[in-house]
C-alpha cells in the first residue's frame, strides 16, 4: 500500500518545551529505535563524556533530562566546569539552588565546610552524581547533627585544626566519627 505525500502531515510538529533555544523552538524526534530504549538512554548515561555527546547531538536528550555537567562544586553554592579550577581565572560560578530546575552531575569532587556542610540537605536533592564528597574544616567547629546528615555520603575528611562539636557543647571523639562515615577513603587530621 502506497500512501501520497499529501497524506502526510508537511508542517514539522512543536513540541511544548521549557527552554528556548537559538535555533527555535523544539521538533518532536522520531527515532528509529522503541521509546523505552530511548527513555532508559536519556535517564541512566553511562558517563559524562557520554551524556555531553548526547545532548549535543539533539535537543531530545537535554530537554527530557537536563544535568548540569561540573568538575568542583565547592563553598556554598559555586560551581566550576574544570577538575582543578584553581588553574584556572574567573572559572566558577554562583548558583541558586533554589532557581536550579536541573540536576548537577558533580565529576571531580563535592566539597563541604563549615560554611555549606548546614545546606547539605538543599544541595543533595539536586545531585545525579557524584565522585567524592570531601569535608574540610579549617580551625572551625562543625556540628555533629550538620556531620551525621552527611556522614554516609562522605569519602574523604580533611581537618585543619577542626572539631566537631555536640549539642552540649562536647568534643566528639574520633572513633565516634569514623563509627558513621562508612564510605571513608581519606581522612586526614592536621593539628596546631
Amino acid at each position: 500500500m502506497c500512501t501520497a505525500i499529501s497524506d502526510f502531515d508537511a508542517k514539522p510538529k512543536m513540541i511544548n518545551v521549557k527552554y528556548s533555544w537559538s535555533g527555535g523552538p523544539s521538533i518532536k524526534q522520531l527515532f528509529s529505535l522503541h521509546p523505552s530504549i530511548m527513555y532508559y538512554t536519556t535517564k541512566n548515561p553511562s558517563t559524562p563524556e557520554v551524556y555531553k555527546k548526547l545532548i549535543q547531538s539533539c535537543k531530545y536528550f537535554f530537554e527530557n533530562f537536563p544535568i548540569l555537567v561540573v568538575g568542583v562544586m565547592h563553598e556554598n553554592t559555586k560551581i566550576c566546569v574544570y577538575i582543578d579550577c584553581r588553574h584556572h581565572t574567573k572559572c566558577c560560578i554562583n548558583v541558586s539552588l533554589n532557581k536550579l530546575s536541573t540536576k548537577i552531575w558533580v565529576t571531580n569532587k563535592l566539597i563541604l565546610t563549615k560554611d555549606n556542610i548546614s545546606t547539605f540537605s538543599l544541595i543533595f536533592p539536586k545531585l545525579f552524581r557524584w565522585n567524592n564528597i570531601q569535608l574540610i574544616g579549617f580551625s572551625d567547629n562543625i556540628m555533629f547533627d550538620d556531620f551525621k546528615k552527611v556522614a554516609s555520603f562522605l569519602n574523604d575528611i580533611h581537618f585543619f585544626g577542626c572539631r566537631i562539636i555536640s549539642n552540649d557543647g562536647s568534643v566528639v571523639m574520633l572513633d565516634k566519627i569514623l563509627e558513621i562515615t562508612p564510605n571513608i577513603k581519606g581522612f586526614c587530621l592536621y593539628l596546631h
